[in-house]
């Protein structure tokens, strides 16, 4: 399994690359993504240490459990990321489903494992389940636009 990984991950760019240059670049060209406002990115860090405190505050307090502030922080943090950086509807969702799942389960006192098995796991099935439903409709779209 160690030597598949690299294999894997080396596999996985080319593979990307390719249905890249073959199926989407000529049905839709080339699309650059526009650059990242550094304003909101300071608020974002701003709105992170504020709760990054809140959250150090409840575990002093016995409030929350010294494992929940990680996986609290863990899905505020990275829902806060997906939602910022990803700028469309289902990755605020998607941010914002994150973020509530880490509070939950930080205040549900399971172990960090636990939790973060359930953080990622719950996160990687909503990104597939999405990224699906998108490549869906554009296969859809394309193929009627092309009729």
């Amino acid at each position: 399994m160690t030597l598949l990984v690299p294999l894997m991950i080396g596999g996985t760019q080319w593979a990307i690359k390719y249905v890249r240059r073959r199926f989407l670049v000529e049905k839709v060209g080339y699309v650059r993504l526009n650059p990242v406002p550094k304003r909101p990115l300071i608020i974002a860090a701003c709105i992170a240490i504020v709760l990054a405190s809140a959250m150090a505050g409840f575990v002093h307090l016995g409030v929350l459990p010294p494992n929940g502030w990680m996986i609290a922080g863990t899905g505020m943090a990275w829902g806060l990321l997906a939602a910022y950086a990803g700028r469309l509807p289902r990755y605020v969702i998607g941010g914002a489903l994150m973020a509530a799942v880490g509070i939950f389960l930080g205040f549900s006192r399971v172990s960090f494992e636990t939790g973060s098995l359930i953080l990622y796991g719950s996160m990687g099935m909503l990104s597939l389940v999405s990224g699906c439903v998108v490549l869906l409709h554009f296969v859809r779209v394309s193929n009627e636009a092309a009729d």
